[in-house]
């Protein structure tokens, strides 16, 4: 398992259009991916509803945790999808 910190910087954070982009990008990985919230709690980033349940703002620190096949590839792309997350 390998993990890594970002801070949001979409202005929207991850609501509704970047949420479901973010999720739809992480049902393209082999590996299994989580995401946590400076409050610790930690969700499986598949589902929209959840990630929304984190309630992730602008400026918000978040945790990525990816399991599994090619795992250090998938943490790099997670990680650089939500530093070029869009409106």
């Amino acid at each position: 398992m390998r993990s890594a910190s970002v801070t949001v910087k979409n202005p929207t954070g991850l609501h509704a259009r970047p949420g479901n982009d973010f999720v739809s990008f992480v049902k393209t990985l082999k590996c299994s991916v989580e995401i946590e919230n400076e409050e610790g709690k930690r969700v499986k980033a598949t589902s929209l509803l959840k990630v929304l349940s984190l309630g992730v703002k602008l400026d918000s620190v978040i945790t990525i945790y990816c399991d599994g096949e090619g795992e250090d590839i998938a943490l790099e792309d997670v990680v650089n999808f939500i530093d070029n997350l869009k409106e």
